[in-house]
């Protein structure tokens, strides 16, 4: 790594240190490597105007230049890519002894065909006996290639397979004049080192901008007096802007920040193998690991251009042209990431028009010179096996969910995607159409997917990715059974549930949590939905229903999956999302319940632990002034409480029915510590999804029961006894309030709750909202014995 005024730059920010990396899906093809600092962004986003906007003859373009911008020929599928622009190259053929010759003082070996006036316009001088269009090349991953280890190039050449004879083309440092040689990583020909040495060479070549690192102007066809009529300004013309960077140093952090193309699937697919097998990975090598850089975000990545980075002899694919150190028929290999969302291929764009495997066949048949034997192994491929390597390329600028190929994702993507959302255990391959949506290639499309594709959501518009936010909302997740410990008679079911709370950075608006529920006690059922009023909703075919429930059980290696307090897909983008949720969910601060379930005990006494993995959070950002899109962003993950489940004899469970509330909810007994007469005095009756801002009381008995009772069931017999009235707390009209009843040593003395009685106990609170008119709520009951 050599030290530039580029590099010096990014120095200055790059102390600030990145969020923590997360999967997520690839960028998109001019979105920035993920990672960067805030000032890192910054100056991304100021280096992507500067490529964007045109220069003007004050600011030194001209006399003679091919674009007034960077991005009038570097912009498509995104800022930084391809385009339609191709620019001509020219010279005089060798002949009778007489080495090629670019006709330098005529103007050559680059055309420049246009000129704010008409006197100094180049044109082809006769004396040329040969031309060549070039495309233009993509600037994406150009920092990821600038910082790929000369030695690893230096192997490619050493390590070539018999027929090929690929050779390291050296180039000088554009910064640093009589330096070392360094090999080359791009250009048609091999002929720039990096980013910054594309940047000075575009400027001066593409636009007429002199710099300090190429202070002579370009003249007309070579002509002097041309050039000294139709320019007027003062060399070197790029100067620093108000913060004190100039062009070139803009446009070199811009691309030197932009992320590579996306390959999905990540781990490759079958054609890959066949790829391999006809020879095209001998020059189109796949794996590198970039070296130390000044960004950590481009230090030791392992990315995949595949391309050797040399330059070969290709026969007639050559265009006639040479330039630093390639011959005629010799060409620089082409980095092929990105390949899917090209619109023309080879140097010139000569192949364009019709389906992708077309146009594949096209450039490959074009193939010769040393590309001739992969060429002629790929024509003797089996339809199938084509088919397969094609599928493959198309892979190459792939990103995860752009379910179109149009390097976006917007709700169009989301259509096709939403029926492949089926949850854990499936059984997607990397060869199948769903694999696009396997982000972590578990074989699924589940809630984690989801939740990464809501993070991704662009519109139909791609823009850069959100500056990383210095400081997270945090997710705080807890499962419980009236608390942390529940004892539980061995067989017997019991309720639980998830809940959660968001913790630090508040974040205004909606959050949707994902989780994988784990028992090591055995199989679990799908979960219940969420207890929360406000999150009724949320229903299909609008979006994600919530909770997911998906299913499986661990010992056949699946987990429940299920997804709480979540916005659909369509409240994520829609422009107004629900007030009441935003408000209730996001910001409330306090503990939220996300699902409740029911499950039974093993058989076998002893602890066992219910928990939650591979937590996962979104929040959906609202007050977004002028956008239709609400952005989401991901929550840090916080505390993590599990739930100890104690299996022993005296231990209460559940049965009987409860009545749904006026809410919709079905309110739950529950309970804590131990109904123990002599141990810790810890017992606790508690009632939980019942209505807010209401009173209720326990009632207990020796009996159990069966009986119509206020439009539910009266779940105990016998004579009946009750504890005092607890206000459930909560909102009126939610069913978000909960009662809580210490069951004391000294209270079941007194009532003479001795050691091995068995007590049924149930809560009756108020739900004046009731539509049946009675008025009551009923939960389901417990079972216990007292235990000695």
């Amino acid at each position: 790594m050599s030290s530039s005024p580029i590099t010096l730059l990014l120095a200055a920010v790059a102390g600030a240190a990145p969020l923590l990396a997360r999967q997520d899906p690839q960028p998109f093809m001019g979105q920035p490597v993920p990672g960067l600092s805030r000032a890192e962004h910054n100056l991304f986003l100021l280096g992507q105007l500067d490529f964007l906007s045109p220069l003007t003859t004050q600011d030194g373009l001209g006399p003679i230049f091919n674009e007034p911008a960077c991005a009038s020929c570097h912009n498509h599928p995104g800022v930084g890519g391809s385009g339609v622009r191709v620019v001509t190259r020219f010279g005089k053929a060798a002949s009778g002894g007489a080495p090629f010759d670019p006709l330098a003082g005529l103007g050559g070996s680059l055309l420049q065909d246009q000129s704010e006036d008409l006197q100094c316009r180049e044109v082809v001088p006769p004396e040329a006996t040969v031309t060549a269009l070039r495309k233009t090349p993509i600037a994406f991953g150009s920092g990821l290639l600038s910082e790929v280890l000369d030695a690893d190039i230096e192997a490619n050449a050493v390590n070539q397979p018999p027929g090929l004879s690929g050779f390291v083309s050296y180039v000088g440092d554009a910064t640093q004049p009589g330096g070392p040689l360094r090999p080359a990583r791009f250009g048609w020909k091999g002929d720039a080192l990096n980013a910054i040495a594309f940047s000075i060479g575009a400027g001066l070549n593409e636009m007429g901008l002199t710099s300090p690192f190429a202070p002579t102007e370009n003249a007309p066809n070579g002509d002097q007096s041309l050039l000294a009529a139709c320019d007027s300004v003062a060399d070197p013309e790029d100067k620093p802007d108000a913060n004190g960077i100039t062009h070139v140093q803009h446009w070199t952090t811009f691309q030197r920040l932009l992320a590579a193309p996306a390959q999905t699937p990540r781990a490759g697919m079958t054609g890959e193998t066949v790829f391999n097998t006809v020879g095209c990975a001998d020059c189109h090598v796949r794996d590198y690991v970039t070296g130390a850089a000044v960004e950590p975000s481009l230090s030791g990545v392992a990315i995949k251009p595949y391309s050797d980075l040399l330059v070969h002899d290709m026969g007639t694919l050559g265009d006639g042209i040479v330039q630093a150190n390639a011959s005629e028929t010799q060409m620089f290999t082409r980095p092929l990431w990105g390949l899917a969302l090209r619109n023309s291929f080879l140097h010139d764009g000569r192949i364009a028009g019709g389906t992708f495997h077309d146009l594949m066949v096209a450039t490959i048949a074009a193939h010769d010179g040393e590309g001739a034997a992969s060429r002629d192994a790929f024509n003797n491929l089996s339809a199938g096996d084509q088919t397969d390597l094609v599928d493959f390329l198309q892979s190459l600028g792939q990103t995860e969910f752009d379910y179109e190929l149009d390097n976006d994702l917007d709700e169009f993507d989301w259509f096709f995607l939403q029926p492949w959302l089926t949850g854990p255990g499936g059984t997607i391959g990397p060869d199948d159409d769903q694999a696009i949506a396997d982000l972590d290639a578990d074989g699924d499309f589940d809630l984690t997917e989801f939740g990464a594709l809501q993070r991704t959501f662009t519109g139909q518009v791609t823009s850069p990715a959100p500056a990383p936010e210095p400081v997270q909302t945090l997710l705080n997740l807890s499962v419980r059974s009236g608390g942390s410990t529940l004892w539980v008679s061995p067989g017997a079911p019991f309720n639980y549930e998830v809940r959660a709370t968001l913790s630090n950075k508040q974040t205004g608006g909606l959050a949707m949590v994902s989780f994988d529920l784990n028992f090591d006690g055995g199989a679990l059922a799908p979960v219940s939905p969420p207890q929360d009023g406000s999150m009724s909703e949320f229903v299909s075919p609008s979006g994600l229903c919530n909770p997911a429930g998906f299913g499986g059980t661990p010992a056949a290696g699946t987990l429940i999956q299920v997804g709480g307090a979540m916005n659909t897909i369509a409240n994520s983008f829609a422009p107004t999302p629900s007030g009441t949720v935003v408000g209730d969910v996001a910001q409330r601060g306090s503990w939220s319940t996300l699902a409740t379930g029911t499950t039974v005990a093993p058989s076998t006494p002893g602890t066992y632990k219910l928990h939650l993995t591979n937590p996962m959070g979104n929040a959906l950002q609202k007050n977004v002034s002028g956008s239709t899109f609400f952005p989401v962003v991901a929550l840090g993950i916080g505390t993590i409480r599990e739930l100890t489940v104690v299996v022993e004899a005296c231990a209460p469970s559940n049965y009987c029915t409860s009545k749904p509330s006026s809410s919709g909810c079905n309110p739950i007994m529950l309970w804590k510590g131990r109904p123990s007469a002599s141990g810790p005095n810890s017992f606790h009756l508690r009632a939980g999804a019942v209505q807010g801002g209401e009173a209720g009381i326990f009632l207990f008995s020796l009996a159990p029961g069966n009986t119509p009772f206020y439009g539910g069931t009266l779940c105990i017999g016998g004579s009946i006894n009750r504890t005092p009235v607890t206000a459930t707390g909560g909102t009126k009209g939610l069913c978000d309030g909960n009662m809580d009843f210490h069951m004391s040593q000294g209270f079941m003395a007194a009532r003479g709750l001795t050691p091995g009685t068995i007590v049924y106990a149930q809560g009756w609170f108020r739900d004046s909202l009731q539509t049946d008119g009675t008025g009551v709520g009923l939960t389901d009951a417990i079972t216990f014995t007292i235990c000695p």
